[in-house]
């Protein structure tokens, strides 16, 4: 089978000489400069009239990828693939936000774990096609420190 395959990947490019009364309003210009040049690609140099857009070369990371089929032209085979992790897909959701600070505290039962837990702390759901959604499960005091700390931002 013939794939295509499109790699999103992270980049860096470098805008040089910027004048600006804010690092805001440096990176609103450098952007403006940088879709107002067709920037270079990768087998040719940077050109000579570029005002300051400079190529620097792919971050270590590939975020995504979409793949396609060949025969398949209305793309019904495509699929999207997601590399990142779910610590980074968190991260990205909880930029900016204060930590949560702890309001009411769960004592642990007497058997020191809690219901869905194995003695040693491990989860106690295996293998199945509904474990990530069981796992992803938001409880209901976290959800109320959320909406009570977060609410308002």
């Amino acid at each position: 089978m013939m794939y295509d395959v499109h790699l999103y990947v992270t980049c860096m490019v470098k805008v040089t000489d910027v004048e600006a009364e804010s690092q805001e309003q440096a990176i609103e210009k450098a952007e403006e400069l940088m879709w107002a040049e067709r920037l270079p690609q990768m087998d040719e140099p940077p050109h000579e009239d570029f005002t300051g857009v400079k190529w620097v070369g792919f971050a270590d990371e590939i975020p995504s990828a979409l793949v396609d089929e060949h025969g398949d032209e209305e793309h019904e085979r495509s699929r999207h693939h997601d590399f990142r992790t779910p610590s980074s897909i968190e991260r990205e959701l909880l930029e900016g936000l204060p930590l949560l600070k702890a309001t009411r505290r769960l004592q642990k039962p007497a058997c020191g774990h809690w219901d869905n837990q194995t003695p040693s702390g491990q989860n106690k759901l295996g293998p199945s096609s509904g474990r990530a959604l069981a796992r992803a499960k938001t409880y209901p005091g976290i959800a109320r420190a959320m909406v009570s700390q977060w609410g308002d931002l």
